[in-house]
Order: C-alpha cells, then sequence, then structure tokens
C-alpha cells in the first residue's frame, strides 16, 4: 500500500527500490480519480506489394518477422464497449464509461497521446471523428510497458492481451487492417495486418518525410496511399495491389500528389480538383482558378469540400464563399471561419450560428468545443449558439485541428464523455485544477488525472 503523503514521485522510487515495474495493476485504484463538478525505402515502380495470406498460430511468430516481433494470434477479446485512456502512477491504462479500470496503467503514453499512429495519418484514413485516448476497435496500438520498454509498440485487445509485439511503430486499426512498422534483418518493413496480427499486405516499402515521418496512410473506403522520395503518392487496394491511378501504369503508380480520404464514399483528388468515388469515378471538379491544388483542398465530410476559401458541393458547385478556414461535418453543420469570426456553418451554406466564437474546434453529438472570445476559455455550445457547459476549458489549436484530428480532441463520444484540459497554471504544476481528463455532458469529471508535470501529495 501506499503511505499516506508520500507522493508520486516517493511511490515511484519506492517501486523501482523494490526492483518491479511498478506494477500498477496491482496497486493502483481500482476506480479512477472521481471528481465533482468543474468549475525510409520506396515501393519499386512497377510492382505492387504483394500480399500474404494465413495465420499466426498463437504465441509463434511469422517466419519474416525478426526475432524481436511476435505474434500472439489472440485477436479481439472483450465485449464492444468503448474505452477511456486515463493515467496513474506515471502509466497509462483504460477506464469504462463508469470510470472503473479494465485495463490497468501500464503503458507509456505522453500526456494525451493514447494512440500511435501519426495524427496527419489519421486526417487520411477514415478514423474522422474519432477521439484520441478513444480504444473503440478491436486492435489498439500502445506504446510500451512501464518496465523500461520505452520506444517499442504493442497491438493490445479490449482485454488487455498483447495481439502483436515488439513492433517498431504502429498505426490504428481501420478498416479491419492497421499498419505496423516490423524490425526484419535490420531492415525496417511496413505491413497490414489484421486483428489477430496475421499479415494481409507484406513488403512495403514507404518513404519518410523530414522528421522521420512514414508517408503512408490508414486505409478509408477501402484505399490506402504510400509516398516516394519525390513527395508523390500511390493507392493500393486492401489485398495490396495498384489502385485507382496507380493501376494504369503500373511502372510509374505515383500519380497522386496528396492522398485521398474518403469519406462516405466520396473523395477529393486534389491533382485534378475532381471528386471522385472509391472506383475513380468522375462525379464533378472544382474550379480552382488559378490556386494551386496542393495542401488547398479538404473532405468536410456529407459531400462538401473546402478549397481555397470556398466551399463545394460533390457536383463542384459552390455552397459558401468567403470561408477562410473550415472544420469538418458533424450533425449537419460544421465549425467555419468568415472574417476572422468561427461559426457553424450548415450543408446549403447558410449559418447555423454567425461567427461570433474566436475558435471552434469541433462539433460532437450536437455540442460544440468552442471558445469564448471574452474569457479565451473553451467551454460546449449547442447548435444554436447557447452555451450548455460554460467556457472553462483550455483549448487546442486551430493548427492541430485543421491538420491533423479533424474531430479531434474534446468530442463527445457516443457515451457523453469528452476528453478535456481543465484550466491550471503550467507554471505551478501543484495548482489543482491542473487537470486533464474525461468529463460528461454536464461538465462533471469522469475520470480524470494531474498533469505531466504535478507532484503534489
Amino acid at each position: 500500500m501506499v503511505a499516506k503523503g508520500m507522493s508520486r514521485r516517493e511511490f515511484l522510487e519506492a517501486g523501482a527500490a523494490l526492483g518491479g515495474s511498478l506494477a500498477a495493476a496491482a496497486i493502483a485504484p481500482r476506480t479512477a480519480l472521481a471528481e465533482g463538478p468543474a468549475s525510409a525505402g520506396q515501393a519499386s515502380a512497377g510492382q505492387a506489394p504483394a500480399a500474404s495470406a494465413g495465420q499466426a498460430s498463437a504465441g509463434q511468430a511469422p517466419a519474416a518477422s525478426g526475432g524481436d516481433t511476435y505474434v500472439t494470434g489472440v485477436g479481439p477479446t472483450g465485449d464492444q464497449t468503448t474505452l477511456y485512456a486515463a493515467c496513474a502512477l506515471s502509466s497509462w491504462g483504460f477506464v469504462d464509461a463508469r470510470g472503473e479500470w479494465t485495463i490497468d496503467p501500464q503503458f507509456l503514453f505522453s500526456e494525451l497521446e493514447s494512440r500511435v499512429s501519426p495524427y496527419d495519418n489519421l486526417y487520411y484514413s477514415n478514423l474522422l471523428g474519432r477521439v484520441p485516448g478513444v480504444f473503440d476497435s478491436g486492435l489498439l496500438p500502445v506504446n510500451g510497458f512501464s518496465h523500461g520498454d520505452m520506444g517499442s509498440r504493442y497491438y493490445i485487445n479490449k482485454a488487455g492481451e498483447v495481439v502483436v509485439g515488439r513492433l517498431a511503430d504502429a498505426y490504428e486499426l481501420s478498416e479491419g487492417l492497421a499498419a505496423c512498422r516490423f524490425a526484419t534483418g535490420g531492415d525496417y518493413v511496413w505491413r497490414f495486418v489484421d486483428e489477430r496480427g496475421a499479415t494481409v499486405i507484406d513488403d512495403l516499402k514507404v518513404a519518410y518525410a523530414p522528421g522521420s515521418q512514414p508517408l503512408l496512410t490508414c486505409f478509408s473506403g477501402g484505399r490506402a496511399f504510400l509516398g516516394n522520395d519525390e513527395g508523390k503518392w500511390a493507392c493500393i487496394d486492401a489485398t495490396g495491389s495498384w489502385a485507382l491511378r496507380s493501376a494504369e501504369d503500373a511502372s510509374a503508380p505515383y500519380v497522386y500528389d496528396a492522398p485521398i480520404a474518403f469519406v462516405d464514399g466520396r473523395g477529393l483528388d486534389r491533382s485534378t480538383c475532381e471528386v471522385i468515388d472509391a472506383d475513380g469515378n468522375r462525379l464533378g471538379a472544382i474550379d480552382r482558378g488559378t490556386a494551386r491544388a496542393d495542401e488547398l483542398g479538404r473532405d468536410l465530410r456529407g459531400g462538401r469540400y473546402y478549397f481555397d476559401g470556398a466551399v463545394y458541393d460533390e457536383t463542384g458547385a459552390k455552397v459558401a464563399d468567403g470561408i477562410s478556414d473550415a472544420g469538418f461535418f458533424s450533425d449537419g453543420v460544421c465549425p467555419a471561419e468568415s472574417g476572422g469570426w468561427w461559426g457553424l456553418l450548415n450543408a446549403d451554406g447558410s449559418w447555423a450560428v454567425s461567427p461570433c466564437y474566436q475558435q471552434v474546434n469541433n462539433v460532437s453529438n450536437g455540442l460544440a468545443f468552442a471558445m469564448d472570445p471574452t474569457t479565451g476559455l473553451f467551454g460546449y455550445a449547442d447548435l444554436s449558439g447557447d452555451w450548455v457547459v460554460p467556457p472553462r476549458y483550455r483549448g487546442f489549436s486551430k493548427e492541430t485541428l485543421a491538420e491533423t484530428t479533424p474531430s479531434g480532441v474534446s468530442a463527445f463520444t457516443v457515451d457523453g464523455l469528452a476528453l478535456v484540459m481543465a484550466v491550471g497554471s503550467w507554471w505551478d504544476p501543484k495548482n489543482a485544477s491542473n487537470r486533464e481528463g474525461w468529463i460528461d455532458r454536464s461538465g462533471n469529471w469522469l475520470a480524470s488525472w494531474q498533469g505531466p508535470n504535478y507532484e503534489g501529495e
């Protein structure tokens, strides 16, 4: 047991002195803190990545995976309830919607990161709308165990069992497939595996952007994209074969200027500013004028697309002009910026809430996470603009929203929970309000933990 008055640092040091890994599963409280109301290589041209079938036996690593990688084959376990990341004693685990631990703290997440997929890859996938910190699929990548395994990645199921172990990198499961990087003979090879860890697509030679960012996306609409050293992208299907325009000339498959996120069966080809379906059929073209196509187009969901200051429908017709930035459609509206202020835009281009906020990060389950221009704090407003949860939280930057997690942090889940950062002083780590965690739709804390630098009692 922890001695009364023992600080977290003292407890960690005591655990280390005992020679253990601080097995939080044995000593962490069974309920999260409950609170009252809060004030590399490149794919060879002309050669589609080889697909491999079959499933590894339980406890037996696939032959090509290298000695440090193993596949247990245990697959998905447990019910389909959503789990939420929470922290105790410097380690991370998962709680259910009641705040009860279901996977005890044992992983090395940093701050709010419970997903190891690079966030900009989440943008190019059908993970739009998911919230970092939520375990809502049959397989989740985690960042090492707390017993000195820093840097290794593992896939776990909802029972906390390891499905694939000791990976160099790992993405989230999307449409039944997850991209991961195996260490093989000193070289790194990317693969897509299924929920039991079996290899489905093998030997992907992926280039890397500056900063060691792999140019590889998750699957959306049955399509994934991989990039080369020239910054061009090729498309593959769920078997690993070249798809869409990449299949038209297998000797030069890298024909896209940027990956395409297929949402509701539609995607914006920023090479040509054409709206296409997952079979490559043209649905319409956006008149881009003299603007550059790259980095200016964005899928907004629901057959709407943002491009160079305007919102278009899937036929290429303009539905709203004078839009300097936009989020993603949810509940029939999307955050949009006009004249330096943010509001909520309807799909027909009219304003559900006229621009009046300093920032709006997302809309989910009928609530918008918006910044009050008077206080500079975030709260939750309904779709008529009335505050439901008063502004009292830290937010996340517009750049983080627009470029990384489209419906990202602080979106409410189907359980009615949202991940927030409370208002505390970063320079005062003992400030009791310097807290991160999950709240309900009334602003009550479900599961909370102190900030990463907290050393209080």
